[in-house]
């Protein structure tokens, strides 16, 4: 008897050692330094710093000096006119463009059409330079890695400026239309007014590149005719 009542007495104590095993077990095995989701506002600051220092990289270390604006003291390949590998631009746009689609889903969520809005723009403005660089690039499945598309197709350069320009319209109409402050917003401060403004001064950019394949006219009318609703820049203040 004594011996049934110690077996039946070590059985509840595992079960009780096992429960509590148990117990917050959440808390003590998560990686707080390995987080599975990020808020857009985190994000969106090291999307815009890498493009705008790419950009900016390769205008200054091509552009400039290939038109003799500027000249090196040291490592002066470019001005001899000796090019080397550039792909700054590619780069920097598919490495960045997994956050601006996790911007873009995390938004639609949540209901954020600003966080959106900017994030279309950015994704708009970012493969306009890529494919203005390099022609034919992935698009329509660029991104998918995880979707088990590891060989996406090279879209032709006239369905990318198709999206594009679809893209930069949604951006303009959604903006403003959400009540979320845009945090991390390093080019403009959150200001959907600027970012209006930039998506349709980047739809008639993409305009200007495809007008001498088709007729864009009636396109640009209906953006500078309608500056309530479609603002642009009109200066650089």
């Amino acid at each position: 008897m004594k011996h049934i009542f110690l077996k039946s007495l070590a059985i509840c104590g595992l079960i009780a050692l096992s429960s509590g095993c148990t117990k917050d077990f959440d808390d003590i095995n998560t990686n707080p330094n390995a987080p599975i989701a990020v808020n857009s506002g985190l994000l969106l600051p090291q999307i815009q710093r890498d493009m705008i220092g790419s950009l900016l990289g390769e205008t200054w270390g091509i552009g400039n000096i290939v038109i003799q604006h500027t000249a090196k003291n040291q490592f002066v390949n470019e001005d001899r006119y000796l090019w080397g590998e550039l792909n700054s631009i590619w780069d920097n746009v598919y490495s960045n463009m997994r956050d601006v689609n996790n911007i873009i889903a995390q938004s639609e969520a949540n209901g954020e059409n600003n966080y959106k809005g900017v994030a279309l723009v950015l994704k708009s403005w970012m493969f306009s330079l890529a494919t203005d660089a390099y022609g034919d690039v992935p698009y329509s499945q660029a991104i998918q890695a995880k979707e088990g598309q590891n060989y996406p197709a090279y879209d032709p350069q006239e369905q990318i400026y198709n999206g594009i320009l679809a893209d930069l319209k949604t951006a303009n109409d959604i903006l403003g239309t959400s009540n979320e402050v845009i945090a991390g917003d390093i080019i403009f401060g959150g200001n959907t007014t600027k970012w209006k403004k930039l998506a349709n001064s980047l739809r008639i950019r993409a305009l200007m590149r495809i007008s001498r394949k088709r007729d864009v006219s009636a396109d640009l009318r209906a953006i500078v005719d309608n500056p309530a609703t479609n603002p642009i820049f009109e200066s650089v203040a």
